[in-house]
């Protein structure tokens, strides 16, 4: 039996940041997301350590997770989250941070996605990507079955 969905009361959503984009970088989805953080930090006139929740969305800070994420950042948050979910990842991550801080999971958590573009990078990501994708999808080429031909 379902219940009723409870509101999002007391919860505030401040700060948003943008990094522009790029369309190839020689940087990291680290360094992106890192630069992010950042801004994320001096907008709201926080200091790092009054980060206490973290939810990371990236396909290209592989092999790291948020876990390992949080020590190039050097926090130590007490509410983490890793959302690999594509273009969903932003809804998923704020609902999930709400709720959090509903909870008293945290008071001050930064809901961050960034990946990074390489030359080669895409069709090295799509070979890897998921097993569904190497079996199904990637002996089809790079693009998969719906890619332009020439």
């Amino acid at each position: 039996m379902a219940g009723t969905r409870q509101p999002y009361d007391g919860v505030v959503v401040a700060a948003p940041v943008t990094i522009p984009y790029r369309r190839y970088s020689t940087n990291t989805a680290h360094w992106w997301v890192g630069r992010a953080v950042r801004e994320v930090v001096q907008r709201a006139g926080l200091r790092p350590g009054d980060i206490d929740g973290l939810s990371l969305s990236s396909f290209t800070v592989r092999p790291d997770t948020a876990i390992g994420f949080t020590q190039h950042l050097g926090l130590s948050p007490r509410w983490l989250d890793h959302v690999p979910l594509g273009g969903a990842s932003g809804v998923v991550a704020l609902r999930r941070a709400a709720r959090a801080v509903q909870c008293g999971d945290a008071e001050f958590v930064v809901c961050v996605a960034g990946d990074t573009n390489q030359v080669d990078s895409f069709r090295r990501m799509l070979s890897t990507f998921s097993r569904f994708a190497q079996d199904a999808v990637y002996p089809y080429g790079s693009g998969g079955p719906t890619r332009v031909s020439r």
